[in-house]
C-alpha cells in the first residue's frame, strides 16, 4: 500500500522548504535523506514533487492591469496580452494570459500565470514555468528549471541541465535524463525511465542501472537481435532499422534516427539530427540544435526551435509552433493555433487561422491577420495591414498607416486615425471616430459618442447623433448639427447652419453667415446677429437680442431685457417687455414704448407714439407726430405739443405746458400752471418786439403815464 501525502504533511514539507532557503534542486536533496522508504516514495513520487514544486515556489508578481495586448513597456519589440501579463525589460519577449510573465530575453510565455524566466525559454499552460535558458515547459503547473530541459504534461517537472519530462506528473531529476509516461521519475544521468519506484514498466527502471538488466535486459536484447530482423527500439545505435549514432543519442521506432550528440527520436521514421534534438511521433524532424518536434510530421529546423502538433513546422533560431499545422518562419517567431502562420521575425500568431507575416507583427483571435511591419491585430478576423496599425476586436480593421481600430467591426483607414467603438469609423488623416457608429471622416476631425459624424476637415461632432460637416466646425450634445466652415453648435439639438455662425443652448439656432444664438431656443436668423437668452430671436441684420425671449426684427436693431423687441431697422428697446417699433426709433425703460419713427421713449412705460416724439420720464407719453413729453407722468396728446414736468399735460396744437401738472387745451399756447395754481413769470426782461411779453416795470410806466394825464386832465377842467 502506498502512503498517502495529505494537506497537512504538504503544508509541513512547504514550510520546510522555505526555511531551508527553497532550491528545488536543494529541495530533493534534502528530501532523499529520509530514511523511511515509504515515506521517501511518498515524496518522490511525481504526483508529491510536482505539488511540492507548484505549491511552495515562488513566483514573481507582475502589474500591468490592461487586458488587451500592448507593447512592452520596458521593451518595445516584446508583446504583453492579458491583465496584468509582463515581459519586465526582456527584449522580444511574448507574454499571453492574465498574469503571464515572460521575463527572459526572447522568452515566450502563454497561459494565465504561466512564467518565463530563462532566455529562450517557453512556457505553455496555466501555471507553466521555465527558469532556465532554453527550457519548454508545455502543461498546466509544468516547472522546467534545468538548461536545455524539456517538459510535457500536466504537473511534469525538471531540475537538471539537458532533461526532458514528457508525461503528467513525471520528474527528471538528472542531467541528461528522461522521464517518460504518467509518474515517471529520472534520477540518474544519461538514463531514460518509463516509470518511478512502485510504478515500475517495461524498459525502464527493471533493476540496477550498471548491470546487465538496466534498461532492457542484455540477455533479453540478444535473444530478440538473434529473432527479430527489424528491431523497433535502439539505444545508442545498437539495431538494424532503428538508428542513434549520436552519442548519449536513443531511437525508437521503425526506422527512427537519432544522429545528433545527446538527441532523441522517438516514432516511425521520425529524425532527431541536431544536438540536444528531440522528436516524438512519426515522420517528425528535429534538425536544429536543442530543437523539439512533437506531432506527426512536425518539423524544427531552426536553432532552439519548438514544433508541437500535427504537420507543426518552426524553421528559424528560436522559432515555435503550436497546432495542427503551424508554421513559425521567423527567428524568435511564434505560432499558436491550429493553421497559424507567424512568417516573420520577432512575429507572433495566436488563433487558429492566424497570421503574421511582418516583422514584430502581433496576431491574436480566429483568422487575426497582421500584414505590416509593428502591426498588432486582436480579434477574431481582426486584420492590422497599415504600418505600426493596431486592430482589436472581431472583424475590426486598421489600414492606415498608424492607425488603430478598437472595437467590433470598428475601421481605421486615415494615417493616424482611430475608431473606436462598434462599427466606428475613422477615414481621415488624424482623424478619431469614438462611439457605437461613430464616422470621422475629414482630415483631423473628432466624433464622439454613438453615431455622430464629424465629415468637414478638423471638425468635431460630440453627442449622439451629433453632426459636424463643415470644415473647422463643432457641434456638441445629442442632435447637435455644425453644417458650414466655422460653425458651432453647442447644446442638445443646437443647431448651427451658416459660416461661421455659433448656436449655443438647447434647441440654439444660428442660420445666418456670422451669426450668434445663446440660450435655449435661442435664435439668430440674420446676417451677423446676436441671440442672447433663453427664446431670444435677432432675425435682422446686425441686429441683437439680449434676454429672455427678446426679438430684435429689424437691420442693426438692438433688443436688450426680457421679452424686449426691437421691430424696425436701427430701432433699440432696451428693458424688460420694452419694445421700439418705428424706424429708428429707441425704448428705454421697462415696458417703454417707441412707436413712430425716429421717436424716443425713456422711462419706465414711457410712451412716444408719433413720428419724431420724445417721451422722457416714467409713465410718460407723447402721442403725437413732434410731441415732446417730459417728467413723470407728463403727455403731449397733441401736434407738436410739449409738456415738461410731473403730470403735465397739453391737449392744443403747438401749446407748451410747463411745470408740475401744467395744463392747457388751447392752440398755440405757454401754459405754466394750470386753474388755480397758476404761476408767475419771473425775472421777464423787458419787451422789445410787438409781440414779447412786457414785464411789471414796463406796465407801471404806462400806468404812470396814464395817471398823469388823468391829473393834468381833471386839473384843467377844474380851472375851466
Amino acid at each position: 500500500m502506498r502512503p498517502t501525502l495529505t494537506a497537512s504533511f504538504l503544508k509541513f514539507t512547504c514550510e520546510w522548504l522555505f526555511y531551508a532557503d527553497f532550491r528545488p534542486i536543494k529541495g530533493y536533496a534534502m528530501l532523499s535523506t529520509f530514511s523511511n522508504r515509504a515515506l521517501q516514495k511518498a515524496l518522490l513520487s511525481s504526483v508529491a514533487v510536482l505539488a511540492i514544486i507548484v505549491v511552495c515556489a515562488p513566483h514573481d508578481a507582475k502589474a500591468d492591469p490592461t487586458p488587451e495586448c500592448n507593447d512592452s513597456a520596458g521593451s518595445p519589440s516584446s508583446t504583453e496580452c492579458g491583465t496584468n501579463s509582463t515581459t519586465g525589460a526582456a527584449p522580444n519577449a511574448t507574454a499571453v494570459g492574465n498574469g503571464a510573465s515572460a521575463t527572459g530575453e526572447r522568452s515566450t510565455a502563454v497561459g494565465h500565470t504561466s512564467n518565463a524566466v530563462g532566455e529562450n525559454s517557453t512556457a505553455i499552460g496555466q501555471s507553466a514555468e521555465t527558469i532556465s535558458a532554453n527550457t519548454v515547459a508545455v502543461g498546466q503547473n509544468t516547472y522546467a528549471q534545468g538548461q536545455f530541459s524539456s517538459v510535457f504534461g500536466a504537473s511534469a517537472a525538471t531540475v537538471a541541465d539537458f532533461s526532458t519530462a514528457l508525461g503528467a506528473s513525471s520528474f527528471a531529476n538528472a542531467a541528461n535524463s528522461v522521464a517518460i509516461g504518467y509518474g515517471s521519475f529520472a534520477d540518474r544521468a544519461n538514463s531514460v525511465s518509463f516509470g518511478s519506484f512502485g510504478l515500475e514498466r517495461q524498459l525502464v527502471n527493471v533493476a540496477a542501472g550498471t548491470q546487465g538488466t538496466d534498461a532492457v535486459n542484455l540477455n533479453q536484447m540478444n535473444a530478440a537481435l538473434a529473432a527479430i530482423v527489424n528491431p523497433y527500439f535502439v539505444v545508442n545505435g545498437v539495431g538494424a532499422a532503428a538508428s542513434a549514432t549520436g552519442i548519449f543519442s536513443t531511437a525508437s521506432g521503425v526506422a527512427s534516427l537519432a544522429t545528433g550528440d545527446l538527441s532523441t527520436a522517438n516514432g516511425y521514421d521520425s529524425r532527431a539530427t541536431g544536438l540536444r534534438s528531440t522528436t516524438f511521433g512519426s515522420f517528425t524532424r528535429a534538425l536544429g540544435t536543442d530543437s523539439s518536434a512533437f506531432g506527426q510530421g512536425s518539423i524544427a529546423s531552426g536553432q532552439g526551435s519548438t514544433s508541437i502538433g500535427k504537420f507543426a513546422q518552426s524553421y528559424e533560431i528560436n522559432s515555435s509552433a503550436f497546432g495542427i499545422q503551424a508554421l513559425a518562419r521567423g527567428v524568435n517567431a511564434t505560432a499558436l493555433g491550429a493553421y497559424s502562420n507567424a512568417t516573420a521575425t520577432s512575429a507572433t500568431a495566436v488563433g487558429a487561422g492566424a497570421n503574421s507575416s511582418f516583422q514584430e507583427a502581433t496576431s491574436l483571435g480566429y483568422q487575426a491577420r497582421a500584414n505590416e511591419i509593428f502591426t498588432t491585430a486582436l480579434g477574431s478576423n481582426s486584420t492590422a495591414s497599415g504600418h505600426s496599425s493596431t486592430s482589436t476586436g472581431a472583424y475590426s480593421q486598421a489600414t492606415g498607416e498608424r492607425s488603430t481600430a478598437n472595437g467590433y467591426f470598428s475601421v481605421a483607414v486615415g494615417q493616424n486615425s482611430t475608431a473606436s467603438g462598434a462599427s466606428s469609423i475613422a477615414t481621415g488623416v488624424n482623424s478619431t471616430a469614438t462611439g457605437s457608429g461613430a464616422y470621422a471622416t475629414g482630415a483631423s476631425s473628432t466624433a464622439t459618442g454613438a453615431r455622430t459624424e464629424a465629415s468637414g476637415s478638423s471638425s468635431t461632432a460630440t453627442g449622439y447623433f451629433s453632426l459636424a460637416s463643415g470644415s473647422s466646425s463643432t457641434a456638441v450634445g445629442s442632435f447637435s448639427s455644425a453644417t458650414e466652415e466655422a460653425s458651432t453648435a453647442v447644446g442638445n439639438g443646437s443647431s448651427a447652419s451658416a459660416i461661421e455662425s455659433t448656436a449655443l443652448g438647447h434647441d440654439a439656432s444660428a442660420s445666418f453667415f456670422g451669426a450668434t444664438a445663446v440660450g435655449e431656443n435661442s435664435g439668430a436668423s440674420g446676417g451677423d446677429s446676436t441671440a442672447l437668452g433663453h427664446g431670444s430671436r435677432a432675425s435682422g441684420d446686425d441686429g441683437m437680442a439680449l434676454g429672455a425671449y427678446s426679438d430684435a426684427i429689424g437691420e442693426d436693431s438692438m433688443a436688450i431685457g426680457s421679452r424686449s423687441t426691437a421691430h424696425s431697422d436701427n430701432s433699440m428697446a432696451i428693458g424688460n417687455e420694452s419694445g421700439a417699433l418705428g424706424l429708428s426709433s429707441v425704448a428705454i425703460g421697462r415696458s417703454a414704448t417707441a412707436v413712430g419713427e425716429y421717436s424716443i421713449a425713456l422711462g419706465r412705460s414711457a410712451y412716444a407714439n408719433g413720428i419724431w416724439s420724445v417721451s422722457l420720464g416714467a409713465e410718460s407719453s407723447a402721442g403725437y407726430d413732434y410731441s415732446t413729453a417730459v417728467g413723470f407722468g407728463a403727455s403731449a396728446a397733441a401736434l407738436s405739443a410739449s409738456a415738461f414736468g410731473r403730470g403735465a399735460a397739453v391737449y392744443g396744437e403747438n401749446s407748451v405746458a410747463i411745470g408740475a401738472r401744467s395744463f392747457t387745451t388751447r392752440i398755440n399756447v405757454v401754459s405754466f400752471g394750470n386753474v388755480g395754481t397758476e404761476r408767475q413769470l419771473v425775472n421777464v426782461a423787458a419787451a422789445t418786439q410787438g409781440t414779447d411779453a412786457v414785464n411789471l416795470n414796463q406796465l407801471n410806466v404806462v400806468s404812470n403815464v396814464a395817471n398823469n394825464a388823468l391829473t393834468t386832465a381833471n386839473s384843467a377842467q377844474t380851472s375851466a
